[in-house]
């Protein structure tokens, strides 16, 4: 592309370049589901990883198994089925993190609305579940009971 004025000619190429089309949200936290392609060399790519990884280990989100996650270790395409394996403890270097490569998977937000956040008494939970395991009576009957 290139750009005038009346004193000079601006000329802008992206040859040699690493340039990529974004849907413009990057990362969110907060609203971390989605589809995910991460060149695990790349610093930012690698912290999304990493943070992913946390949301997994405080149970607010999981990699999910379909469509099966890929790993591409040399960066040329040759994707394989790969195993995302969740972390444990605390120390981000004890945690199986590819060093480079590109990583394709989904993930999952297990975030609460408010109106799931409600709590449900225990006593309520085990009067339902107590409901539904009589088999004296119908299914119609445990449903409306």
């Amino acid at each position: 592309a290139a750009v005038s004025s009346e004193e000079r000619v601006v000329e802008v190429s992206t040859v040699d370049c690493n340039v990529g089309v974004s849907d413009g949200k990057g990362f969110d936290k907060s609203e971390p589901g989605g589809q995910y392609n991460l060149d695990m060399e790349a610093p930012f790519d690698r912290e999304v990883f990493i943070q992913l990884m946390r949301l997994v280990q405080e149970g607010k989100g999981v990699f999910l198994s379909f469509p099966e996650p890929t790993y591409d270790e040399e960066g040329d395409g040759g994707y394989e089925p790969y195993e995302i394996v969740e972390p444990e403890g605390d120390a981000v270097a004890h945690w199986e993190i590819p060093e480079r490569g590109v990583i394709d998977f989904h993930f999952g937000s297990r975030r609460l609305t408010d109106e799931v956040k409600e709590f449900v008494p225990m006593s309520d939970l085990e009067q339902l579940i107590s409901v539904l395991k009589d088999l004296q009576k119908t299914e119609r009957e445990r449903v409306n009971a």
